[in-house]
């Protein structure tokens, strides 16, 4: 597809990618701006214009980390430029939120009033732009599912120009935001259900991949999830997902949105054990589908009504149904258009759907994108109807009012409760109750600081209270509808899960690797490895970036090394592990160090990855006392 023909007349037509502005914010790179004429010069750059409220931005997050993986070590960087939509989306604080959320490894300049989306003319959400080694833009691509074509356009582009002598000798890497502090034991909690009749809260903790059980005091009850992302069922302890939302309670089991694995999950709570029963693990790009066994795509909440699942399909832009006593699953509502059309219920548009509710006769709906509240009359086969809100897909704002007058900002969680509805209007940091004539107002909202709220992403309603899912808080509110106050509820026996480091590896598939000659030692000898980062002049370690050695040795190795000297912090260029010598043997020694490293001048920060492999063996006379590894970056 991409011969050599092609990139001639590509280059031919000479169509030069506009530059980065200077002084813009950039989020992945220990604050340095990149540019075409410096840092980039030499190495494809594959640029991803992304809003972090977008669902189909989120679906190629994927298969970015896909080719970043494929091509690590290659001249080859990839880069996101966040244009927002949304007002809230300008403020670099909630975009870093949004990077740590989306576990987004890569360098993100933040596109201040779409200045760089305007110079590349770009006009969709997502949209790829593909530039070669000398700044030349080679292609672009809009919306997503174009893995198979990125992955090729960059095999071949790597190919040709590395024929022709101009790309850089390997890629850059660079240093990631700083992890987020958690005291409430929660990483940014998506939703969270209350079951009345045993007062009991279940808490969708997204980022740790699993959701949480508690009591109304909060105090822990059960976890169903091993923290580790994947798709296995059976025991709580063992069953894993991939950032789980929305739930639903029926006859003792709790049904689970498993979002990012594109499944409905179901948790047994008598038998505790976990099975899938919806979806394949793969995205659909079916819209119109009835069966069981059938693909899903991203789906973000549940409600129950009778003996059928309501599912918020976001990534369809559609509300679709589940029997829960068949298992067929079956497209209920929305054409797949993403806009905010009312009427009946195949033939109405939603705009990214992100929260259910259901008193019995309407399903009430949080229609993120065009920032409104939609119901279906599912007395009247679902005709559908905008209850408050726009209609329109750029009409947001904060207002309170009636009906259509009423103004949201990308809300994401909805309650129906006591003749009310109740709305996490997540962009605004604010809850909302609208009343049965339709009115509007906003009971509870942060100040600036964000300080109460920040992003709540779901709320449910019981005991004249609301329980909030303060999603980038990490924490669960508690309004009192009777006092008008609000606390935090104090999760206790709840522990984060924080990301382990493998007894086997501290390193990735883009390390160095040093493969040595054997090293013969002195028998007996009590000697050192002697670690040293040799820093190009003009460059230091970067301060506070989590750098650690980590030592395996073969069983046969004729070393020693103390447990405690096998694994350990970096703080200097030069340290050495202490060892002792046997008295023969013979085996294998590798070390491991990941660390980061700046420029005094221009304050670039590159992560780095080293290993050291070699065979170490005893002599009786004329051996070495010490191992000597150095890293030349």
């Amino acid at each position: 597809m991409f011969t050599d023909e092609w990139f001639a007349e590509r280059i031919k037509m000479g169509i030069k990618a506009p530059e980065f502005p200077r002084g813009f914010p950039w989020l992945n790179t220990g604050g340095r701006g990149l540019h075409f004429n410096k840092e980039l010069k030499g190495r494809l750059v594959v640029i991803d214009f992304w809003t972090y409220c977008c669902i189909n931005c989120m679906h190629i997050l994927p298969d970015l980390a896909y080719l970043e993986e494929k091509y690590a070590g290659k001249p080859l960087v990839i880069l996101g430029c966040h244009s927002a939509k949304f007002d809230n989306e300008q403020n670099r604080g909630n975009i870093r939120q949004a990077v740590l959320r989306y576990n987004i490894r890569h360098p993100v300049v933040i596109d201040e009033n779409n200045t760089i989306w305007d110079a590349f003319t770009v006009n969709s959400w997502p949209t790829l732009v593909v530039i070669d080694a000398e700044g030349t833009m080679l292609a672009m691509f809009s919306g997503e599912g174009h893995r198979e074509e990125l992955d090729a356009l960059i095999g071949s582009a790597l190919a040709y120009y590395g024929k022709k002598k101009v790309l850089a000798a390997d890629g850059l890497s660079f240093p990631a935001e700083s992890a987020v502090e958690l005291s409430s034991g929660l990483l940014f909690p998506g939703k969270v259900l209350m079951d009345a009749g045993q007062k009991r809260l279940f808490i969708s903790d997204s980022n740790h991949n699993r959701v949480v059980a508690a009591n109304l005091d909060g105090n822990h009850l059960f976890t169903i999830g091993s923290g580790s992302a994947g798709r296995r069922d059976g025991s709580f302890s063992e069953a894993e997902f991939d950032r789980p939302q929305g739930m639903a309670l029926h006859k003792g089991i709790l049904y689970i949105a498993d979002t990012e694995n594109h499944l409905i999950r179901t948790a047994d709570l008598q038998k505790k054990t976990v099975q899938t029963v919806a979806g394949t693990g793969r995205q659909t790009r079916e819209y119109f589908k009835t069966g069981r066994g059938i693909a899903l795509s991203s789906p973000w909440d549940l409600a129950v009504a009778g003996s059928t699942l309501y599912i918020a399909m976001a990534g369809t832009h559609q509300i679709w149904s589940m029997d829960m006593e068949t298992m067929i699953v079956s497209t209920y509502a929305g054409s797949s258009r993403e806009f905010c059309t009312d009427g009946p219920r195949l033939e109405a548009a939603f705009a990214q759907p992100s929260g259910l509710s259901c008193d019995g006769r309407y399903l009430y709906v949080a229609d993120s994108e065009v920032s409104s509240i939609r119901r279906l009359d599912l007395a009247s086969d679902g005709r559908v109807e905008t209850i408050a809100g726009s209609k329109e897909l750029f009409d947001f704002g904060l207002r309170d009012g009636r009906g259509e007058t009423a103004r949201f900002q990308h809300p994401l969680g909805v309650a129906a409760s006591a003749g009310a509805v109740f709305v996490a209007d997540t962009y605004n940091h604010a809850i909302r109750r609208i009343d049965r004539e339709g009115t509007v107002e906003t009971v509870l909202k942060s100040a600036g600081t964000k300080d109460v709220l920040y992003e709540p992403g779901g709320v449910a309603a019981g005991d004249q209270k609301l329980y909030i899912a303060d999603t980038n808080n990490h924490r669960i509110q508690v309004f009192d509808l009777k006092t008008n106050q609000v606390r935090t509820l104090n999760l206790s026996g709840i522990t984060p899960l924080q990301k382990k480091i493998s007894v086997d590896t501290i390193t990735g598939p883009q390390a160095v690797h040093y493969e040595g000659a054997m090293i013969k030692l002195q028998q007996g000898a009590k000697g050192e490895i002697r670690v040293t980062l040799s820093l190009p002049a003009g460059q230091h370690l970067l301060d506070g970036y989590p750098a650690q050695y980590h030592i395996k040795l073969s069983d046969t190795a004729p070393i020693i090394i103390s447990d405690q000297s096998r694994s350990g912090s970096v703080s200097k260029a030069q340290f050495a592990i202490p060892f002792t010598a046997r008295t023969s043997g013979e085996g294998t020694l590798e070390v491991e160090t990941v660390y980061g490293y700046c420029s005094d001048k221009d304050k670039l920060c590159i992560p780095r990855e080293v290993v050291w492999k070699t065979t170490v063996a005893i002599v009786p006379e004329g051996g070495r006392e010490s191992i000597e590894l150095i890293d030349k970056p």
